[in-house]
């Protein structure tokens, strides 16, 4: 077929119009993508937080030098301009006044304007929503929804973290072994030995048959008070004889020496192996200690510190110890009791190779530098009575009664605590059956991270 001139002007003219007709009527939003999003939050062990606190959730701007940290990332957060709380028995969402709220929040500027989501913990009597207290729960990378789904997690990961507890009073040993049922420690020991030798010196010098000529030169001593001569001199016959010196010692040299634990007044004795107070000879038996908690990540950058808590069904009544905080997952009993167990802390700590910040209540004889403590001097009313190994009677079969459990906690320059309660955060635990009073080997922790809280954000963007 072939085209004159009139045909292409006709088909020329019919284009038109039907671009006329159908090109305008495009909408805008073709042309320009969408920038603002709404966020719908679906938690998973997200626990109920106690009257101190509240949840903030945060748009992030990138850090600087592209570091996630404390100081970049509070400085570089926008809030959605909303405080709640989370009710994980109705599983929704609540204002700080316990009205039910919806489970979506809007970002406050264009979604691709910011690099991070975060959750943080606030003082829940805090009402400035400018700027985040610093201690970040749950983080987040901002992506394309369509490549991989948001989900908020802690920003450190636990899942190779191990550890092993004691019971036993190791700051009293060598006074009184009877009562190893009233400490705890994060750490491991080792009941060690050793043969001690006595020491041998020079009990006296006998010289025999040794007589100076009568015209000898001068003499002179050496220093063991042998006489030497100048020349000409025959020693017929010198006996050095040795023996014990019998003083009372260990030749295991032990110095205390004291340090101050950084952020904290107290003063720790970190070099031992053995105290020298005894005039045994022979075989030396004394406890090595070592670090057993490993593979923790540094938590201080998000505002974090660790801590360690004992949970326990039949803690003395008159210690008048708090309940614990609920952890958020079902069935909390089978890992950590349940909440209408008492709960008491071992102490906070900054590293689990290093000290815990207090040890109120110990003995200075041989003192871990490890988490833990001994509940034997300086005690509050009812806190004579605690026990570690004997849960209760009525558990001589074994039973569960008691836990142990390792977590974190706010760090109390960023927000208001409760010392005398739990944070509902952990990652190791372990029960502490009845087993009578009988020397105990160390116990192995059990990781429990997979019930760490996750919440997963569904993104839908708006105009």
């Amino acid at each position: 077929m072939s085209f004159n001139l009139k045909n292409c002007l006709l088909l020329l003219a019919v284009c038109g119009i039907i671009l006329a007709a159908f090109g305008c009527g495009q909408k805008d939003d073709v042309l320009k993508p969408k920038e603002f999003a709404s966020l719908t939050l679906r938690p998973t062990y997200l626990p109920e937080l106690d009257t101190l606190y509240v949840y903030e959730l945060w748009a992030v701007a990138e850090a600087d030098n592209g570091d996630l940290t404390f100081s970049s990332i509070k400085s570089r957060s926008d809030t959605t301009r909303s405080k709640f709380l989370w009710d994980n028995s109705l599983y929704r969402f609540r204002d700080i006044d316990g009205n039910a709220i919806d489970s979506v929040f809007e970002m406050p500027g264009s979604y691709y304007d910011y690099d991070y989501l975060a959750i943080s913990i606030e003082n829940r009597n805090d009402l400035d929503l400018s700027e985040p207290s610093g201690t970040f729960m749950l983080i987040d990378d901002i992506v394309d929804p369509v490549s991989r789904p948001i989900i908020l997690k802690f920003p450190v990961s636990f899942f190779g973290a191990i550890g092993t507890y004691i019971t036993a009073t190791p700051t009293d040993d060598f006074v009184n072994f009877w009562n190893e049922d009233k400490g705890l420690w994060l750490c491991a020991r080792s009941l060690t030995q050793r043969f001690n030798h006595d020491t041998l010196g020079v009990d006296s010098v006998e010289v025999v048959n040794v007589a100076p000529p009568v015209d000898s030169d001068t003499t002179a001593l050496d220093t063991i008070g042998i006489i030497i001569p100048d020349t000409g001199w025959t020693i017929t016959d010198t006996t050095i004889i040795f023996g014990y010196d019998t003083i009372p010692h260990r030749r295991i040299n032990i110095e205390f020496e004291t340090a101050v634990v950084p952020d904290s007044n107290y003063l720790l004795f970190p070099f031992y192996d053995i105290d020298s107070i005894s005039a045994f000879r022979g075989l030396v038996q004394y406890f090595n200690y070592a670090a057993s908690l490993e593979n923790l990540p540094d938590v201080s950058p998000f505002g974090w510190r660790y801590n360690a808590w004992v949970f326990h069904e039949y803690f003395p009544e008159d210690a008048n110890l708090p309940e614990m905080v609920p952890f958020g997952y079902k069935l909390q009993g089978r890992y950590v009791g349940e909440p209408s167990w008492r709960v008491l802390p071992l102490g906070a700590f900054l590293r689990p190779d290093s000290a815990d910040i207090s040890n109120p209540y110990i003995d200075n004889r041989e003192v871990p530098n490890f988490p833990g403590e001994d509940f034997i001097l300086n005690l509050p009313p009812g806190y004579d009575a605690i026990n570690f190994r004997n849960a209760s009677d009525s558990d001589a079969t074994g039973g569960f009664a008691a836990a142990i459990v390792v977590g974190v906690e706010p760090d109390p320059a960023n927000l208001t605590i409760d010392e005398t309660r739990n944070f509902p955060l952990f990652f190791l635990s372990k029960d502490i059956p009845y087993r009578g009073p009988v020397f105990t080997n160390d116990l192995i922790l059990h990781n429990y991270s997979q019930f760490l809280p996750v919440i997963e954000v569904n993104v839908s963007f708006h105009e």
